[in-house]
């Protein structure tokens, strides 16, 4: 039985002797795959849960993706103060709970609590929809949905499934939060991309500046996940005033129309 000497030899080989001419096997290119049958397991979709309305008489049954695709995952964001924000379309590229890609629905069902009955909902094709949000009265339900150039805002018929989009309304999820319902349960209030808002700050050619740092005195330790991604230069700072800013909008649940509230 080789020994443990004679196993760190044989691994220190290995690149000379897969250097050592041109006859053997090369590393195949691009992603490798499992076997069919890992991939068919994979696949299956997940156990949808339930989301039961705050009337108790309907509820969704939630289907989530479990393996997004290597587009989702590359694609570029920004690290500004712990928010991570896709450039493309102010959505997260983060989990509630920190890292990791942002979740998705993959399908979604209307259920009657009294008899059984369901309802499948159209998901709109293309982009990935998000975690719906009923209303207090069960009335409707409202989710985002991620494209690549914005992320939009749907609103459900909590008795049909019948989905209705707010076409004017482009969210913003830098700081979390985007959506809240109302006391009158009939209006959604809405963290959107503020209209006129141009393009992001350049990032200057030469630095305006030195890099200065400061650390407080005394002793002590900082959390590093709290301190992650922090801000380290002028323009860091108006990325995260660029993105950050937001226009709050009331949005009717019945008919989709936006109001602005306030100014940016």
């Amino acid at each position: 039985m080789p020994n443990r000497f004679t196993a760190t030899l044989l691994f220190a080989a290995i690149p000379a002797i897969l250097a050592s001419g041109p006859g053997l096997a090369q590393a195949p290119a691009g992603y490798q795959q499992p076997p069919k049958a890992i991939l068919d397991v994979m696949r299956i979709p997940a156990t949808p849960s339930p989301l039961l309305s705050p009337t108790r008489d309907r509820l969704l049954l939630v289907s989530m993706e479990d393996y997004p695709s290597i587009a989702r995952v590359a694609t570029p964001y920004l690290k500004l103060a712990g928010e991570r924000i896709e450039p493309g379309n102010h959505s997260k590229h983060d989990t509630p709970g920190g890292y990791g890609i942002a979740p998705a629905v993959r399908s979604l069902t209307l259920v009657r609590v009294a008899d059984g009955a369901t309802t499948e909902i159209q998901l709109p094709p293309g982009g990935y929809a998000q975690r719906p949000l009923w209303s207090a009265d069960g009335r409707h339900f409202a989710f985002t949905r991620v494209t690549p150039s914005t992320v939009e805002l749907w609103i459900g018929d909590g008795a049909t499934g019948a989905l209705r989009q707010a076409p004017s309304v482009k969210v913003n999820q830098m700081f979390g939060g985007e959506l809240t319902w109302m006391p009158d349960q009939k209006t959604l209030l809405v963290k959107t991309i503020p209209a006129g808002l141009g393009a992001p700050p350049a990032k200057p050619v030469v630095p305006p500046g030195p890099s200065i740092q400061e650390a407080g005195a005394g002793k002590g330790q900082s959390s590093t996940y709290e301190t992650r991604d922090t801000l380290g230069s002028l323009h860091d700072e108006q990325l995260f005033e660029y993105y950050g800013t937001s226009q709050l909008m009331l949005v009717d649940a019945a008919t989709g129309t936006a109001t602005a509230l306030g100014e940016p």
